[in-house]
């Protein structure tokens, strides 16, 4: 009876764990696509010439926020880097999009819970705050590699195709208020 008792622990204990990988990284596609991409992407993180602040009430993300601030970086009138912040009702969400030549490259997302809507299992960033970030690196304005953390409802049929709508979407935004 204590051996089918453990036996059962052991398989439930497994399961629970199994099911629980908030702290592991999960990623799918060519991870040699990411090599080249952060190259680029350091290049363009020094390569500015003015930077310019939006702060307008409209939302990016699928769920509504309380708007949104943009820093927006550009070298010779090209649009390079964007950074968006907002808030909503579960906590803060950040990204960071890099384009080459108007063609997004890659996008840094990351979203901090509130305290009050965390639990204990969740993954902690650098800050030690519940959150989850992701890194989406394309090639040809196609996904090619990603990759996250803190979350567990990614799958390899991931097409960024949700990530490309927001980026370009603030890219147009800036480039509407330039005008």
């Amino acid at each position: 009876m204590k051996n089918k008792a453990f036996i059962l622990f052991l398989t439930l204990w497994g399961v629970l764990l199994s099911s629980n990988n908030f702290g592991q990284e999960i990623s799918f596609g060519d991870k040699n696509v990411q090599d080249a991409v952060k190259k680029k992407v350091s290049e363009i993180y020094e390569n500015k010439d003015k930077t310019q602040f939006f702060l307008t009430q409209k939302s990016f993300q699928p769920k509504s926020t309380c708007g949104t601030e943009i820093t927006a970086y550009s070298k010779g009138g090209e649009y390079n880097r964007l950074v968006t912040k907002s808030c909503g009702k579960n906590g803060k969400h950040a990204a960071e999009y890099y384009f080459d030549e108007g063609n997004l490259i890659f996008a840094y997302i990351v979203f901090e819970y509130f305290d009050e809507k965390t639990r204990n299992d969740m993954w902690k960033n650098f800050k030690g705050l519940a959150s989850w970030e992701s890194r989406y690196y394309f090639a040809n304005n196609n996904l090619k590699f990603h990759r996250h953390k803190g979350k567990n409802d990614i799958t390899a049929k991931e097409n960024g195709e949700k990530i490309k709508k927001a980026a370009y979407a603030v890219l147009k935004f800036v480039k509407d208020k330039k005008a």
